[in-house]
């Protein structure tokens, strides 16, 4: 595992970054993350539709603390990507949701979307992984869920009333 868990900023990391232990996961830990974007967004949407303004605060924010603590992670861990990172899935789930009509069925789309764009990685997300450190581990995951976003925007553009 490399270094152990011998401080608090290392601690730390590791419980942001691996979304609360989701990235433990023995199966698909991404999926696992995703998932875990999607149950926080449910458990907070009611505050969301009340105070529009805080979402994009809990996305700034977990944009920052997850690049800090992927990069931690990857330097501790000496890979570059570990597979137990899972704050850019829940961040790429949290962009692909913003500002979208809440709705199940927009939800699950957003999920299964992502999830389908996050195996793909279209351009520019693949080309993005090559960034350093925890900035490489949480951009394609954004840009995805920006991607995601956009379609489901388009659905609901084009086909009213589907989602």
């Amino acid at each position: 595992m490399g270094k152990k868990l011998y401080n608090f900023k290392i601690f730390l990391s590791y419980l942001i970054g691996t979304g609360f232990g989701l990235g433990y996961s023995p199966f698909a830990p991404g999926t696992a993350g995703s998932l875990g974007g999607v149950a926080i967004y449910l458990l907070l949407h009611k505050i969301f539709e009340s105070h529009g303004y805080l979402f994009p605060i809990l996305i700034f924010l977990t944009a920052c603390a997850g690049t800090i603590s992927a990069s931690i992670i990857s330097q501790n861990e000496g890979e570059e990507d570990p597979s137990k990172v899972v704050i850019d899935e829940i961040l790429g789930q949290f962009l692909a949701l913003i500002m979208l009509p809440f709705s199940y069925k927009i939800i699950a789309a957003s999920f299964f979307i992502f999830r389908i764009l996050d195996i793909l990685k279209p351009f520019p997300a693949r080309r993005s992984e090559k960034l350093k450190n925890g900035v490489g581990i949480m951009i394609d995951d954004a840009i995805v869920g920006i991607y995601t976003n956009l379609i489901l925007r388009i659905f609901i553009y084009i086909f009213p009333g589907i989602l």
